[in-house]
């Protein structure tokens, strides 16, 4: 007598699972056509690649705070994209037409708590207006434009003195247009936030350039102790130990792209292992 009620209920809960599961799937195809009708294929690709599948995507637009001027995460996305792939130019372009839409007023220091609160509109924008002079500012280094590059940094730095990242990337930048003081400051500052085998074989290197030989050796010292298996910081800590002796040997002149070489790719000017006495000309 019962048999029957069970099957009846059974299939009716079987009914509700499978229509469930068809707006689940329904919602799912939806959301991941509307990221390509609304956004495009490549600024799809780049939700994708961060974790954003079709339904974090949508989730992305539906949380999005209000007061994000239109136009700027597209153009922001557009920016990253052209980057990713070496179209740095390109980049640059769309970037700076971000920067344009941005309307951000605010810095760390004026949101005050509410810099930790990133649903607040003035607080999102704010993070995306640092975000997109950072893109902005690694597309014009690799383009060679340094003082442009530069003038983002110190932006973004104002914004949020905080930012380690940030911070040290501006050191580096000020480095390459000579301003090796001004980048001191900056280590400096970095390491007083926290110890970093990074930034101590950066700050040797600014002391090296200054033929600061001692000081050299001491931070080359700290980076291996941190990285003894860094080819790069045990070869410059050996370079340094060698001019303590030796000195400059002649014309210390290395261009902005030597210096970038060693500090972003670990190559460049002087190659401390084909050095040897030879005087450091930059050449």
């Amino acid at each position: 007598m019962t048999e029957p009620v069970v099957h009846g209920r059974t299939s009716r809960w079987a009914a509700r699972v499978a229509r469930m599961m068809l707006i689940s799937m329904t919602l799912l195809i939806t959301g991941g056509l509307l990221s390509i009708i609304i956004l495009g294929p490549a600024e799809t690709r780049w939700l994708v690649d961060r974790g954003f599948r079709s339904a974090g995507a949508h989730r992305l637009w539906t949380t999005m705070p209000a007061g994000i001027p239109e136009g700027f995460l597209y153009a922001l996305r557009h920016g990253v994209i052209a980057s990713q792939e070496g179209r740095y130019q390109d980049a640059v372009t769309a970037l700076t037409a971000a920067v344009s839409a941005s309307t951000n007023a605010q810095t760390i220091e004026t949101l005050g708590a509410r810099a930790g609160n990133s649903t607040l509109p003035e607080t999102h924008l704010w993070r995306l207006d640092i975000q997109v002079r950072i893109a902005r500012a690694d597309a014009l280094e690799h383009l060679k434009r340094y003082n442009e590059a530069l003038q983002d940094l110190d932006y973004a730095v104002r914004l949020n003195r905080q930012h380690y990242d940030n911070l040290q990337q501006r050191a580096v930048a000020l480095m390459v247009v000579g301003r090796i003081d001004d980048a001191l400051a900056d280590f400096d500052a970095l390491l007083m936030m926290r110890a970093s085998g990074e930034v101590s074989f950066a700050r040797g290197f600014a002391r090296y350039l200054r033929q600061d030989w001692i000081g050299a050796v001491e931070d080359f010292e700290r980076a291996a102790s941190v990285r003894p298996q860094n080819r790069k910081y045990v070869a410059w800590l050996l370079e340094a130990q060698s001019r303590t002796t030796r000195g400059a040997d002649g014309p210390f002149t290395p261009t902005s792209e030597d210096i970038w070489l060693v500090l972003r790719t670990g190559n460049g000017f002087p190659a401390p292992a084909q050095q040897a006495a030879r005087p450091l000309s930059g050449k």
